[in-house]
């Protein structure tokens, strides 16, 4: 086909394909709304199961907030309650709302407990409010929703930056010792004057430092009533703002925390091996090279005429400014293809590989399920080997000399011992 056909065969099509697009576009709106009452209930009866139930105050019973290995640690003593005096500001509050404001208020923060492992950093923040707070949010401590404080700055002895709040993160992001991280929150406590949130800072690709205290400052806390509202942008009716500056000590078994290594014993399939496996306080990292597991595996995507001709038109070209059109319309044509299908369903059998772990008490553990970043699964550049790696529950406190990774891959087990190195 040449350039002219192809030219006349894409303005016709695309112009049929928006009519079509357009007529479907409203068809789903309409589908969208009658929808959305069902998904607003789920949302609501989410919210009533976590918050119906008997919320202690350890951490570790909101397992899906960190996962079950860090949990478990938890509960086997990976947790330390701070011995601190909390730290008190004179605060101006205001509820945007009412545009009350009051100055003078007296409001005490502090760390009622703490968890930090190289890979989580889980704080417990306990928040007093004074009589005259309670009055400008209109209400107690158990009608507030959502609390965060959106310019906290947590750094450790060492200058490094372990956590950044959104409105300041920008200032610290280009820092060579800027850690990389997420977090979740939630208010865990509400009773009288008292709020409790945690934090669950996780990291990225780093590792959080052997840090043996931990500076926290910050200068506003957001409260909401609106259990819609997320405070952690800025959001949220009710400010208080302050300054609030303190030290937490970390204790020694965790700043002392040391990674245990894992080597491969045995396997029944020679192009199975484990290339590394490391086991902190937390969880077990495992890694599993898996060799000629791939046959006939195509090594390039199909294409059509028409695409690769898009690929060549020059900047000025008229169709550059409806690129973005066209490419949508002509991929979503050759995704359709029964050729596109099978590339799809030859690459979803390549990196389908499950994996779990069991102990020498036949303990299984399973892939970590929490916030931060989990597994990962590469098809070598020949197309002909699959590496995995994620972490898994398994912990110090459940480790065996000797562990057991349990491969299924293409409906067949396969078993890889690994031992405690040296």
């Amino acid at each position: 086909m040449d350039k002219d056909s192809i030219l006349n065969n894409l303005k016709d099509n695309i112009s049929a394909s928006n009519f079509r697009k357009e007529r479907a576009r409203k068809n789903k709106i309409k589908n969208i709304l009658q929808s959305s009452f069902a998904v607003v209930i789920c949302m609501f009866s989410i919210t009533g199961i976590v918050f119906a139930r008997d919320i202690s105050s350890k951490i570790y019973e909101n397992f899906w907030a960190t996962g079950n290995g860090i949990g478990h640690a938890m509960e086997e003593g990976y947790i330390e309650k701070p011995e601190m005096e909390p730290e008190i500001s004179n605060t101006v509050m205001e509820n945007k709302e009412t545009g009350e404001r009051v100055e003078d208020l007296e409001t005490s923060v502090k760390v009622d407990e703490l968890v930090m492992d190289d890979f989580n950093l889980s704080m417990t923040f306990n928040v007093n409010l004074s009589d005259k707070a309670l009055e400008v949010i209109q209400g107690e401590a158990e009608d507030v929703w959502e609390m965060n404080f959106t310019d906290i700055v947590i750094t450790d002895e060492n200058g490094y930056i372990v956590f950044v709040g959104t409105e300041k993160t920008m200032e610290y992001i280009d820092d060579e010792k800027f850690i990389n991280t997420g977090v979740n929150t939630f208010l865990e406590e509400r009773k009288d004057h008292t709020l409790k949130v945690v934090y669950n800072i996780y990291t990225g690709s780093d590792h959080f430092p052997n840090s043996k205290e931990l500076n926290v400052k910050f200068g506003k806390i957001n409260i909401s009533k609106d259990e819609t509202v997320n405070t952690m942008f800025g959001d949220g009716e009710i400010t208080l703002t302050g300054n609030w500056y303190f030290k937490v000590n970390v204790p020694e078994k965790m700043y002392n925390r040391t990674a245990i290594q894992y080597v491969q014993k045995s396997s029944t399939n020679s192009n199975y091996k484990v290339t590394n496996a490391t086991l902190y306080e937390t969880g077990m990292e495992v890694e599993v090279e898996l060799k000629n597991v791939i046959p006939n595996l195509p090594k390039e995507p199909p294409t059509t005429p028409e695409i690769e001709f898009l690929k060549t038109l020059p900047e000025d070209s008229e169709f550059k400014t409806l690129e973005s059109d066209i490419s949508s319309y002509l991929y979503n044509k050759l995704w359709m293809t029964e050729e596109y299908q099978n590339y799809r369903k030859a690459y979803d059998e390549a990196y389908d590989v499950e994996v779990y772990l069991l102990n020498s008490n036949n303990e299984k553990f399973e892939f970590t399920m929490g916030p931060r970043e989990n597994g990962s699964k590469d098809i070598s550049e020949d197309k002909k080997s699959l590496t995995y790696s994620a972490m898994y529950d398994l912990t110090k406190y459940d480790a065996t000399d000797e562990v057991t990774v349990v491969v299924n891959k293409n409906g067949k087990e396969e078993i890889i011992k690994i031992e405690k190195k040296n």
